[in-house]
């Protein structure tokens, strides 16, 4: 009763006191948003959403689209951040099941079956962060529909709103249980065109019944769960407990599942013999056609039974399609042209083309294609990422932009060479 009296006052207990009660317990005030932003900008994720904790010892529950192709995952709390595998996952009804290393504040999760439409629900989650902080964002709402998009029995449709970055987060009942996982909401261009009108504020969950028959597959963890909870609590105390259980996931993938530049430098190796194998002198690329990812790839290496001291081998999506001496491939072996120091070859290619996208300047800008250079300069390899770029007046159109240089070594950026004008 407490719980549905705080959701019909609405604006008076979410707004000023129930902030200040939700810092007094410990959910993420400023400091702590602080501490996330620092934390992302140093991650560099290429995707982020939200987590739940379900166990003490780190079992984290998000969405299969928020880790699909993750290479590597963090996660960020209010008490810091921490590494996570990817333990399991459920493609079909779009969830995964993560593992954190430390002690973790978690939620309980009930049995979908008993909630009923009209039912009071919340989230916290971390959407859009680029523009609304770091800080999770508290949302409430109903249960609109026991059914999701064609009627899919595997869905709420619910009228809590959401943003990107809210895919993975609990929404929860009037007893702090988990009853569903915030996944999806109805595509506004697609239902444009279907029925000619907006969809207003139309979101889906998976409900809790699919996860926990998800969640049966992992034994060790279904001993750790805490039964669901049947007593009535105070609204700020259960939306206290569930921001200190919430927890931005943040993604590290590759961009295409081509092969990267470095990738296909390992098989330009076969082209050389044995001591001079991974001692590339250049890398670059055409322009991408259809992603940012290029497709074709020119690799010299240093070869020291070549006149001239290079081989050039040429990739289209990792087939290898020739290999040459040209009489002027490189002009006479200077510092310039040396094999770049293979150590500092941390930095592939869809990692800089990632991190260059990050630059502010480009952020409201519609990126079309990429030309990548890698060569020897200041002593050191340096990625040249080259951008094009959809003209304003003219969309079907592009435009180079400009260059973004950064370091194989840490990523850091050297030189950022930009022309927006030109879009115009």
């Amino acid at each position: 009763m407490l719980f549905w009296m705080a959701m019909k006052l609405g604006i008076l207990l979410a707004g000023v006191p129930l902030l200040a009660f939700a810092t007094a317990q410990g959910a993420v005030g400023n400091s702590s948003a602080r501490s996330m932003e620092e934390a992302v900008l140093d991650f560099k994720p290429t995707s982020t959403g939200t987590g739940f904790f379900i166990s003490e010892d780190g079992f984290l529950v998000t969405n299969e689209h928020v880790v699909k192709n993750a290479t590597e995952v963090e996660v960020c709390t209010s008490t810091g951040r921490v590494g996570a595998k990817i333990i399991a996952v459920d493609e079909a009804n779009d969830l995964a099941l993560l593992k954190a290393a430390g002690v973790f504040t978690p939620l309980t999760v009930a049995s979908s079956r008993s909630v009923k439409v009209s039912a009071a629900v919340i989230t916290v989650g971390f959407p859009d962060w680029k523009l609304q902080g770091f800080a999770p964002k508290f949302a409430k709402g109903e249960i609109a529909s026991l059914t999701g998009p064609h009627d899919d029995p595997r869905y709420f449709q619910i009228s809590v709103p959401i943003q990107p970055g809210n895919s993975g987060s609990a929404l929860v009942d009037e007893y702090g249980n988990v009853v569903g996982v915030i996944s999806a909401t109805l595509n506004f261009v697609a239902t444009l065109k279907v029925s000619r009108s907006l969809p207003q504020n139309v979101n889906y969950a998976v409900k809790s019944g699919y996860l926990m028959s998800f969640l049966e597959s992992v034994p060790e963890l279904m001993l750790k769960l805490r039964q669901p909870s049947t007593n009535a609590q105070s609204f700020g105390d259960v939306v206290g407990v569930l921001q200190q259980a919430t927890a931005l996931v943040m993604c590290r993938s590759r961009l295409t599942n081509g092969p990267t530049a470095l990738m296909v430098a390992k098989k330009a190796n076969s082209q050389v013999g044995e001591e001079d194998k991974d001692k590339i002198v250049q890398i670059r690329s055409e322009k991408s056609s259809g992603s940012l990812s290029p497709s074709i790839w020119y690799v010299v290496l240093y070869d020291s039974k070549a006149k001239l001291k290079a081989i050039q081998v040429k990739f289209a999506s990792g087939t290898m399609l020739e290999s040459k001496r040209p009489g002027r491939l490189l002009e006479r072996l200077s510092r310039a042209s040396a094999p770049i120091e293979k150590s500092s070859l941390r930095l592939d290619s869809d990692e800089a083309i990632e991190i260059a996208k990050q630059e502010p300047l480009l952020e409201k800008v519609n990126l079309t294609a990429s030309k990548l250079t890698l060569e020897h300069k200041h002593g050191a390899g340096v990625w040249k990422v080259k951008f094009w770029a959809s003209k304003i007046r003219r969309p079907t159109e592009d435009v180079d932009i400009g260059e973004v240089w950064l370091s194989t070594k840490d990523g850091k950026v050297l030189k950022r060479d930009l022309h927006l004008n030109r879009i115009h």
